[in-house]
């Protein structure tokens, strides 16, 4: 003998809404169809309850159009990475309006103001810049807002006396030059929706000058502050998949914590250098986030080189590739 009970919770179950949907529109055309057949007339009163079916039919519909496309939207929103997330907004907050005020031709005086140390070497005249280098180090375990000021450190060791390295604001061809102050570091521009050129905002562009000193030949440097959001993030995702596990412990969500580090940073790195690689970008009904920066950082790619790093206090690559811009600059001369 079938239980009531569980008989009672499948007829509840069921979706009623749904069926009597279909239901009601079936059985009116199957009734009028029987009229017709019979020589008699269909009823008055079956017009309207036919329309409240199939009223209630498109309304359900409607619902499940509306109900897929979330869906489908969450989904797509899913598969892009806080890596990849981030990568986007440095390219278009940062290295878009920081690429179109490297102007080629345009005075560096005029462009760059650099920033007085206190208690340091008074900084030189920067006769040229026309080149940002973004640092990108492999590692981002220990990596702060501090650390573009080891990183600095350790470039300065690397060269030598012979150049300048310090705080410098870059300004925008429009605007009265702001020099430099307190909070250099944290001045980020705001790119603009429309993916024009220059910045949102008045105010100068805080980045990294590196000065050779005999020459005034100048190069920009940028550690992405932004990858500062990777270790908080790995940590809590780390926490969250171990959250109540008989597996949690210190060792295993360090462990996950330093791999979920890893891949994030490189994606950041990879999202980037897919973006400035200079392909025209493919057609396609979902536009990659390397697309996006395709549009939008192409015209400025021979301004913006990547420096793959392990880390920010090992900067071996960064050097050479100061380096190696310096002597291009002084070539063109």
């Amino acid at each position: 003998m079938a239980d009531p009970t569980s008989l009672s919770a499948r007829l509840r179950a069921l979706p009623w809404t749904s069926l009597l949907a279909v239901a009601i529109p079936l059985l009116s055309a199957g009734f009028q169809l029987w009229a017709l057949l019979a020589g008699q007339d269909a009823p008055v009163w079956l017009g309207p309850i036919e329309s409240l079916g199939v009223t209630l039919l498109a309304l359900l519909v409607g619902l499940w159009l509306l109900a897929r496309s979330v869906r489908d939207t969450r989904a797509r929103a899913d598969r892009f990475h806080v890596g990849e997330a981030l990568a986007v907004g440095y390219g278009l907050n940062f290295l878009q309006p920081t690429g179109y005020r490297l102007e080629p031709g345009r005075p560096a005086r005029q462009l760059l103001v650099l920033a007085d140390a206190a208690g340091g070497p008074e900084p030189p005249e920067p006769s040229q810049v026309r080149t940002l280098l973004v640092a990108l180090p492999r590692v981002v375990d220990d990596l702060d807002n501090a650390s573009i000021v080891g990183l600095r450190r350790a470039l300065q060791q690397g060269l030598g006396d012979g150049w300048w390295i310090g705080s410098a604001r870059l300004n925008q061809a429009d605007a009265a030059p702001v020099p430099p102050g307190p909070d250099t570091l944290a001045g980020k521009p705001a790119g603009l929706a429309n993916g024009s050129g220059g910045a949102g905002t008045g105010r100068g562009v805080g980045v990294t000058a590196v000065v050779h000193r005999a020459s005034g030949a100048t190069v920009l440097i940028d550690l992405p502050s932004t990858l500062t959001v990777v270790p908080h993030f790995a940590r809590f995702v780390a926490g969250q998949e171990l959250d109540g596990s008989p597996w949690a412990n210190e060792l295993v969500a360090a462990g996950r914590s330093t791999i979920v580090r890893r891949f994030e940073a490189a994606k950041f790195a990879q999202v980037l250098t897919d973006g400035l690689d200079g392909a025209a970008p493919e057609p396609a009904a979902e536009p990659s986030a390397e697309d996006l920066l395709r549009q939008r950082l192409g015209p400025l790619r021979d301004r913006i080189r990547l420096v793959p790093m392990e880390r920010p206090d090992r900067p071996e690559p960064l050097l050479k590739a100061v380096q190696d811009a310096v002597q291009a600059l002084r070539a063109a001369a």
